[in-house]
């Protein structure tokens, strides 16, 4: 490497010097030369110390949907139905599939008995003993609680999209009546209108930011030939401990 930055650089350099200098070709120009020369050289310096040059930098990342939303089932049940066909545009509150859960009717008409033998005792203490009721009212309180989280799950059994936009659930399957366990993976809804590239800079590149991002342009893998404009570039705190996306870590490779 050295010898070739001394025979393409400093080598060169020493012979244009040196016919500047001593050459008996320039004997009767060599002034005029000189400054010429200088000259070239001082235009040459201003113009790349006062233009500013375009600063680049390549980096990887992934390509996001700006709103998006993953499903999950908050009450278990058996898939008996799906309301709306995965892979169409829905709305809002829009009914995506129905399940079944006998268990969960049989506990809700059984803790409803429960509360209704509460309401009967409480009756009877208020004008036989009061001094039961307090310990009874308590029972009745807990179990009107408990009512309440089971009617709860009785409703989300009819799951709603949260947002509007294409409804992903390739994984569901209503004809075998599908067990969904509390927690499980309803799909993903994707607003398909917006994206957003995410990236990580490297810490030694960050300087780039001083002057701020002029353009952002962005290339997807086997689309190289075309040039996204980014209409807008956010710029992340350095202090984010979380990366934006899984995919950026050690994990996404």
């Amino acid at each position: 490497a050295w010898m070739m930055f001394f025979s393409v650089v400093v080598l060169p350099l020493f012979k244009f010097s040196k016919y500047l200098l001593v050459s008996p070709k320039l004997q009767h120009h060599r002034p005029r030369t000189l400054a010429l020369t200088v000259g070239v050289l001082t235009v040459c310096f201003g113009i790349l110390a006062g233009v500013p040059m375009p600063d680049r930098v390549r980096v990887k990342g992934v390509l996001q949907a700006t709103q998006s939303r993953e499903l999950y089932s908050d009450s278990g049940g058996a898939l008996v139905e799906l309301l709306s066909p995965p892979g169409q545009w829905v709305q809002p509150g829009q009914a995506l599939a129905r399940l079944e859960n006998p268990e969960l009717e049989f506990e809700i008409i059984s803790v409803q008995k429960q509360r209704e033998q509460l309401l009967s005792q409480e009756l009877q203490a208020i004008t036989m003993s009061v001094a039961n009721y307090e310990p009874l009212e308590r029972q009745r309180e807990a179990i009107d609680q408990k009512l309440v989280e089971l009617l709860r799950q009785k409703h989300a059994l009819t799951v709603l999209a949260p947002i509007e936009g294409i409804w992903s659930a390739s994984e569901l399957d209503s004809s075998q009546g599908q067990w969904i366990a509390r927690g499980g993976s309803l799909g993903t809804i994707v607003d398909v209108r917006d994206w957003r590239f995410v990236a990580v800079l490297p810490q030694i590149n960050t300087h780039l930011f001083e002057a701020g991002v002029l353009t952002t342009e962005i290339r997807i893998r086997g689309q190289q030939e075309f040039n996204l404009k980014s209409a807008k570039t956010e710029v992340m705190p350095f202090e984010q401990g979380q990366l934006p996306s899984p995919a950026l870590g050690m994990s996404g490779g």
